[in-house]
């Protein structure tokens, strides 16, 4: 009888204890690695089989980053390069080979993992409108922003995501300065650019509004750029 009531209350603690796990541990972990910042570091989604700048292709091992449809943004590690493709061309189970439409900078045959992404302009000089580099004041310091006028008093403030930095914007540019908008870019705290607050995470929005309401007292202080 004894060995029974101690088998039931080590399988009892067992229990508890996971459970435990899963509804106190693993939500701490999840949210601690949600909120982590990540800075300007892109992790690489794709590898690279092939390059050949004569014939304009890349060829990619098959996975689904290099099956997405469009044209894209391939980002060395680090940052340390910019690469432009296309469409793809064809695939098979092992690869899948693409148009490269452009190398803007950094050497891409020695790369092998590299990040695709929507964002497609590396830098704002490739927009080929007119922009300021700008300082946005924070309370925890100077926000790195671009500034591209377009002699109007409408006005757009564009924000990236999270874990991604300004550059993400730059894609969104063309359309608002089109249609009149002058537009300010910011950075914010914890991307890699702005000013890290304390902890060096990020807060989901639930501090960061703060680096917005200063962007939009630069713009409301500002008279003339």
């Amino acid at each position: 009888m004894t060995l029974i009531i101690y088998f039931v209350i080590i399988i009892t603690s067992l229990i508890l204890g996971l459970i435990f796990l899963y509804v106190i541990l693993i939500p701490i972990y999840l949210a601690r690695l949600i909120t982590k910042s990540v800075g300007n570091k892109l992790k690489p989604n794709a590898k690279i089989i092939l390059v050949d700048n004569d014939k304009k292709r890349i060829v990619f091992k098959h996975n689904s980053a290099a099956l997405m449809p469009g044209k894209y943004s391939m980002w060395f590690l680090n940052s340390t390069g910019h690469a432009q493709i296309g469409e793809i061309i064809s695939q098979n189970k092992k690869t899948v080979t693409r148009k490269l439409l452009a190398i803007n900078f950094g050497n891409l045959y020695k790369i092998k993992r590299v990040r695709i992404n929507g964002w497609w302009f590396a830098e704002p000089n490739y927009l080929n409108i007119p922009y300021h580099n700008v300082d946005i004041v924070t309370n925890l310091g100077l926000a790195p922003a671009w500034l591209f006028p377009a002699n109007s008093n409408r006005w757009a403030i564009l924000i990236h995501g999270h874990s991604s930095n300004r550059k993400e914007c730059l894609r969104a540019v063309s359309v608002m300065h089109q249609n009149g908008y002058n537009v300010l870019i910011i950075s914010f705290r914890n991307d890699g650019e702005a000013p890290y607050s304390a902890d060096g995470r990020s807060h989901l929005g639930a501090t960061e509004w703060q680096d917005m309401v200063a962007a939009y007292n630069f713009l409301k202080n500002k008279t003339k750029f």
